[in-house]
């Protein structure tokens, strides 16, 4: 990623107050209906989600991902922004704009087949 790219990020991730952080690789393909990337911080790895829907469309997904998380069902679950906002319109038109986000990092873990959180499916007999 372009330093000024890394750096624009960086200025947009700001209401989170991320300590240490510091912009890694863009995960997806451009023509995708959102763009996101790793960000390691201080406290340890987290995704920043840019997406191109207004934040009326978006914090609802958000808000059901982090009751999920609450009840053990891994999603990535939103970062709340200093001001507990879960998403934030980076956009020129708030209802047309696009939203940042930011999301906990899902690594694998032993129970997992895959990074996305969810259980390993039962070998078939």
């Amino acid at each position: 990623m372009s330093s000024a790219r890394g750096r624009h990020v960086l200025a947009l991730l700001a209401p989170w107050r991320l300590p240490g952080a510091r912009i890694g690789r863009e995960m997806t393909d451009l023509g995708d209906r959102s763009r996101v990337w790793r960000v390691d911080t201080d406290d340890g790895p987290c995704v920043a989600k840019l997406t191109f829907d207004s934040p009326v469309v978006v914090e609802p997904g958000l808000k059901i991902a982090a009751v999920l998380d609450r009840a053990g069902i891994r999603t990535g679950a939103p970062t709340p922004a200093a001001d507990g906002r879960l998403c934030r319109s980076v956009g020129r038109l708030p209802r047309r704009g696009w939203t940042l986000a930011l999301h906990e990092s899902l690594r694998p873990s032993a129970s997992t087949k895959r990074g996305c959180g969810w259980p390993a499916r039962p070998a078939r007999r």
